[in-house]
């Protein structure tokens, strides 16, 4: 028993119960569970950049397993789909996002709970390729050239250039746009126009090709050249101002006398010299020692 003094307190001696302060979770019975651990992100979203097209994965990890949670892009709920895969493996949650467009640039975010992590989601537009380029040329002079490309987006700026320089419309030369298929067209073609010929959209190019301008009527297109474009009517349907090729403005050639044909002949009959039947052949025909078969004709009806 402990030492008291006069007032009779104990002296040098005190309660354990005194030394811990007193808690809530001391007056908790010892049947009920502890309080949940709080949900963390181990590993947090991470912004993704795609090109339109492609497709985008986003991945986060949490400090616990068998959590449920939503993904959303801009505020709208997701559901799986054939372009948007969702999964969940132990601590780790991913959604996959394919055959994006620009339109699907935005915020993508992952809740659960209280907890919500968040990302940027960026859709680039696809660079223009150019999915058939200009061919070599030949037409006469004076006649419409045309050279035609093809890309492989509606909405892309050309720059055609001749010798490596840029071109520019003018009253002779036009530029045009069709679609996916862009098109150069020479009215007038002369000497000067003659050269290389290349186009360029982007970081992508085409060419260089060669554009051969033949002088003169009387020039014939060599081989693999167009017909249309030797005539003077382009691909495009444009007609040309040129003259079609062939011998400068001469008619075909009289036929010679060896070719003429020969002039028809009168039948022969073999009668007398005096028939006028046969008068013509009369020089050449030789003369016959049968009868003339009309004077005996004529004889038995008389």
């Amino acid at each position: 028993m402990g030492v008291r003094d006069g007032a009779g307190r104990a002296k040098g001696c005190v309660s354990p119960q005194k030394l811990l302060p007193r808690t809530p979770s001391s007056s908790l019975s010892p049947h009920l569970p502890p309080p949940a651990r709080q949900l963390r992100v181990l590993r947090p979203l991470e912004d993704v950049t795609v090109i339109e097209g492609g497709s985008a994965t986003f991945q986060l990890e949490l400090s616990q397993e068998g959590v449920t949670g939503e993904w959303a892009r801009g505020g709208v709920r997701l559901q799986p789909g054939p372009k948007c895969r969702i999964r969940a493996e132990g601590h780790a949650h991913h959604l996959v996002l394919s055959g994006l467009g620009l339109a699907d640039s935005g915020c993508i975010a992952f809740t659960a709970d209280s907890l919500r992590c968040a990302a940027r989601l960026t859709v680039r537009e696809a660079p223009v390729t150019i999915v058939r380029g200009p061919q070599d040329l030949e037409v006469t002079e004076g006649n419409t050239a045309t050279f035609e490309c093809e890309l492989s987006q509606a909405l892309a700026d050309v720059t055609w250039e001749k010798d490596g320089r840029p071109l520019t419309p003018s009253p002779r030369l036009r530029l045009q746009a069709l679609g996916t298929r862009r098109l150069l067209q020479l009215r007038r073609c002369g000497p000067s126009d003659a050269g290389t010929y290349s186009c360029a959209v982007g970081t992508a190019r085409a060419g260089p090709v060669r554009l051969t301008v033949l002088g003169g009527y009387g020039a014939l297109p060599g081989p693999g050249t167009s017909l249309g474009t030797s005539l003077g009517t382009d691909s495009a349907g444009f007609q040309g101002e040129g003259r079609a090729v062939g011998v400068a403005g001469c008619a075909p050639p009289p036929p010679r006398p060896a070719d003429a044909p020969a002039p028809p002949q009168s039948a022969r009959c073999r009668c007398s010299p005096s028939c006028s039947r046969c008068a013509p052949a009369k020089a050449t025909a030789p003369r016959s020692s049968a009868p003339c078969r009309r004077s005996t004709s004529a004889g038995a009806g008389s």
